[in-house]
């Protein structure tokens, strides 16, 4: 059973700290979509590496005679290329841009954490037992 007098006693969340955590979870929040984001930019960086591979094998296959000559795979195989280049580049510098983000709101949440107040916690079992100073023994 929970003591009443100890929950009555407790410190209460000043409305800065309230508004402080709601910030804070604002910005946990952030991270958490720039976290998907830095995913889902990496695998359309995979996706475009091999886009420009095959591009490659295709356009060389082409030119060196392995594959039949023909201007249509030519023109997919340097469509592919360019494509993924493109694409690649585009995914890279929203990689690069969303890693900045998230690295200054972490930043900003570990300073907005250490603003909190703190707050000392005892165990359960701590409030049944009495604790001499003198000799530091548990009653």
């Amino acid at each position: 059973m929970v003591n009443s007098t100890v929950e009555s006693t407790a410190p209460r969340p000043t409305p800065l700290a309230d508004d402080l955590r709601r910030e804070i979870e604002q910005i946990e929040d952030r991270i958490d979509t720039l976290r998907t984001l830095i995913q889902n930019c990496r695998k359309a960086i995979t996706v475009s590496r091999f886009a420009v591979g095959a591009g490659a094998v295709g356009f060389v296959a082409t030119l060196g005679g392995a594959l039949r000559p023909d201007a249509t795979l030519l023109v997919f195989a340097i469509a592919a290329m360019v494509g993924g280049i493109v694409w690649l580049g585009a995914n890279k510098s929203s990689l690069r841009d969303a890693i900045g983000e998230m690295h200054a709101k972490e930043l900003v949440r570990a300073d907005l954490i250490d603003l909190l107040p703190w707050q000392t916690i005892e165990p359960l079992d701590a409030r049944e037992r009495h604790h001499d100073p003198e000799t530091g023994a548990l009653d």
